[in-house]
């Protein structure tokens, strides 16, 4: 059906979405910005990347840019395996359980009084295509 097709392509753009982010944030920030869907303003400065995430300017906080970077290459790694290997149980299963980052990520957003907005918005993209592979 459209909508199987839809959720399929979406699940392969989130993949390739945190791969990119990933490189961003480990390796190039101008190769991962090349490779975004859409624009992003990334500090290439690792102290000030924070506030790409909604973290305050601290050295302290750009210590989570390596971790962030390495989460999500795996994580877009994992989405683009189970795409290609056509189990859709699996990618939206694993889709859906990336709440719970994004909601940890909202707590902290909360905790230092930063804005939250893109923090649900993906993980409502997230939980939405995850559940739609579900079906």
């Amino acid at each position: 059906s459209s909508s199987t097709k839809i959720a399929d392509n979406m699940a392969k753009g989130i993949g390739v979405f945190a791969i990119s982010i990933g490189v961003f944030a480990n390796v190039n920030p101008v190769l991962g910005t090349a490779l975004l869907p859409y624009p992003i303003q990334p500090q290439s400065n690792t102290p000030r990347a924070g506030n790409t995430f909604g973290l305050p300017t601290t050295l302290e906080n750009s210590l989570f840019v390596p971790i962030f970077g390495g989460r999500n290459i795996s994580l877009g790694a994992a989405i683009l395996a189970l795409s290609y290997l056509g189990n859709r149980q699996g990618l939206g299963v694993l889709l859906s359980s990336c709440a719970i980052a994004g909601l940890v990520d909202v707590a902290v957003c909360v905790r230092v009084g930063t804005s939250v907005v893109s923090h649900l918005l993906g993980t409502a993209v997230f939980v939405g295509v995850g559940v739609s592979l579900l079906r």
